[in-house]
């Protein structure tokens, strides 16, 4: 079964007021030459943010290709890391400048070269095809602009197509 979710409006759930709130995946990528992949988020309906330096970060609707994508980008280089976390956001929200993308950015710096990094919503979210695809690791908890996350290694498992 091939399962990629859009995510989308969650029904009743919002961050304040009664404004609601969208779940945002973010993708970061550290590295030289990240800002070429900018063509490729967009194919993949993302939006590219802060091409043209060694950070590029990128908002995505589809969890398991944000995982496809830091993994293709860092696969075999030693000079990338990435990260792939999830966070709330509303209309009005900056999702690269707010929470999420701080806590993207910060879990991207925690990566050793090569690495790639995931918090605990992106494992509850990439589904059964996540799963069979994917091996992660847990790396226990860390801190990220200021609120506790589970963290997690990924890799594709041996023979897992991207």
């Amino acid at each position: 079964m091939v399962y990629h979710r859009k995510l989308e409006h969650l029904p009743g759930f919002a961050i304040s007021g009664s404004e609601p709130a969208h779940l945002t995946v973010i993708a970061v990528l550290r590295g030289p030459e990240v800002d070429g992949l900018a063509s490729e988020i967009e194919r993949l309906d993302g939006r590219a943010h802060g091409a043209g330096g060694d950070t590029l970060t990128a908002e995505l609707a589809d969890v398991v290709a944000a995982i496809d994508l830091v993994l293709d980008a860092s696969e075999g280089r030693t000079d990338r890391r990435g990260a792939v976390h999830m966070g709330k956001t509303t209309a009005n929200d900056d999702a690269v400048g707010g929470h999420a993308g701080r806590a993207a950015a910060a879990l991207a710096e925690l990566a050793d070269p090569g690495e790639v990094l995931i918090t605990g919503g992106v494992i509850v979210e990439m589904g059964d095809d996540g799963f069979e695809r994917f091996a992660t690791g847990s790396m226990g908890a860390a801190e990220l602009d200021g609120t506790s996350y589970a963290v997690y290694t990924i890799r594709r498992r041996r023979g897992g197509a991207p």
